[in-house]
C-alpha cells in the first residue's frame, strides 16, 4: 500500500506530535498534540487549551528536569501530573540498600525509606512500636500494648500488655477434691523462675446435701506460714446435689522467684471450707496463668 500524503501539515513546532486524523480520498489530514520539551519552569494552571494544549499534551521543565502530561486543559484550570521517574536507576541486586541477604526497604516517613536487615530465626515482620519490625530477639523492645515479640533464648512467644511482656501461652494449675466430709486443704507449688500473672479460675463444686462451702484461693508464704487469698466462691446459692461450674477472673500477680524464706510466696493453696450444715463436697479447680518474661 502507497504511504498517504499528509496535507495542510499543522504540525508547527518541532516538539509537536501526531496522535491520529482522518483520511478522506486517499488523504491524510492529521491532528496535532502540542508539546513543549523546553520549557524552563513547571507548568501553570494557565498553560490550557487556550494555548493549544490538549489532554495527552507533555511538557519538560529543563531547568528541574521534570516531565509532567496533561491530565485536563479546562482554560484557566488546567491540571498536569509529573511523570519524572523518582528511581536512582541501576540494578537493584547490586544496589547498596541491600547489605546482606534479607534486607528489606521499610518507609521510615513522607517519601522516605531505610534498610531493615533481617531479624533473627523464628521472628516475622510485624508492628513494633508503631513501627515494621522484626519481633524476635534475645531482649525485649519498647513497645506500645498489643505488640507481640518471640524471644528467641527462651523459646516463648509473648506479648505487652501495657504493663509487663507476658507469654502468649496460657498455662493451667489444678486440683481435685473428691468426697470431702470435712475441710480440706491443698498446696500447689509454684515456679521460682518466672513470675506468674493469674487471669482467671476455675471452680467446680458438688454438694451432696444440705451444706454451705467455700472454696478460698491463696498464696502462702509456706516459710511463716501466712496466707494471703486471692478469690473465694461459695455454693450458698447453689442447689444440693448438682453440679455448678464457675469462671471468676483474677488479674494478680504472684512472684515466688525468691529465696525460700520468711515473706516469700512460694506455693498456692486451695482451701475447701464446709461453714455451714454437714454435706460431702466433691469438685477441683482450674487456675489459668500466663508468664512474667523480662
Amino acid at each position: 500500500m502507497a504511504d498517504v500524503p499528509l496535507v495542510n501539515n499543522p504540525m508547527t513546532a518541532v516538539a509537536d506530535t501526531i496522535i491520529g486524523g482522518t483520511v478522506t480520498g486517499g488523504v491524510a489530514a492529521p491532528t496535532r498534540l502540542k508539546n513543549n520539551f523546553s520549557a524552563a519552569v513547571a507548568p501553570a494552571v494557565t498553560d490550557d487549551s487556550g494555548d493549544g494544549y490538549a489532554i495527552g499534551s507533555r511538557w519538560i521543565d529543563t531547568t528541574a528536569d521534570k516531565e509532567y502530561v496533561a491530565l485536563d486543559v479546562t482554560v484557566g484550570a488546567a491540571v498536569w501530573t509529573e511523570t519524572t521517574g523518582t528511581g536512582a536507576g541501576g540494578s537493584v541486586a547490586t544496589d547498596a540498600i541491600w547489605d546482606a541477604a534479607g534486607d528489606l526497604a521499610v518507609g521510615s516517613g513522607a517519601n522516605t525509606a531505610a534498610r531493615l536487615a533481617i531479624g533473627a530465626a523464628g521472628g516475622a515482620l510485624s508492628r513494633v512500636n508503631g513501627a515494621v519490625a522484626w519481633n524476635s530477639g534475645t531482649a525485649f523492645p519498647t513497645a506500645a500494648t498489643g505488640d507481640r515479640y518471640w524471644r528467641t533464648d527462651l523459646g516463648l512467644e509473648c506479648y505487652y500488655d501495657g504493663t509487663r511482656w507476658l507469654t502468649v501461652q496460657e498455662y493451667t494449675l489444678s486440683n481435685s477434691a473428691a468426697s470431702l466430709a470435712a475441710d480440706g486443704i491443698f498446696y500447689i507449688a509454684l515456679s521460682n523462675t518466672y513470675a506468674m500473672w493469674f487471669t482467671s479460675w476455675d471452680v467446680a463444686s458438688y454438694v451432696g446435701g444440705a451444706a454451705t462451702w467455700v472454696v478460698t484461693l491463696q498464696t502462702m508464704d509456706t516459710e511463716s506460714d501466712v496466707a494471703a487469698t486471692l478469690d473465694s466462691v461459695s455454693t450458698a446459692a447453689q442447689n444440693a446435689a448438682e453440679w455448678y461450674a464457675t469462671t471468676r477472673a483474677l488479674g494478680v500477680l504472684v512472684d515466688a522467684t525468691g529465696a525460700h524464706a520468711a515473706n516469700e510466696v512460694t506455693a498456692l493453696r486451695v482451701w475447701y471450707d464446709e461453714q455451714g450444715g454437714t454435706a460431702t463436697f466433691l469438685g477441683g479447680v482450674n487456675i489459668r496463668y500466663r508468664l512474667v518474661i523480662t
